[in-house]
């Protein structure tokens, strides 16, 4: 993850605890539709199983109206075999 930008906010109380967010406006559908299809995922409902979200969080992903942690882009991202730079390049 050597260009991906995060935002960093506090969480929790009692302690020091930071969640880091995917700080890019949104996600590179394009790749994200050509890998869930060669996994056999080709509705949008299929699609957003594949990625563990629901249709309207995919969406909001896809559109930059929600952005994932960290550990959710990961998990997309592992999902369909790229990396989260990948589908969520960094734009100058």
């Amino acid at each position: 993850m050597n260009a991906l930008r995060l935002r960093h906010r506090n969480v929790c109380a009692y302690g020091s605890c930071v969640t880091a967010a995917i700080t890019q406006p949104r996600m590179n559908g394009e790749l994200f539709d050509e890998r869930a299809a060669a996994l056999g995922a080709t509705t949008p409902g299929e699609r957003a199983q594949l990625a563990g979200v629901d249709q309207s969080t995919l969406w909001r992903y896809r559109t930059g109206r929600l952005r994932p942690t960290i550990d959710t882009a990961r998990l997309i991202a592992d999902r369909i075999g790229v990396t989260v730079d990948e589908l969520w390049p960094v734009t100058p």
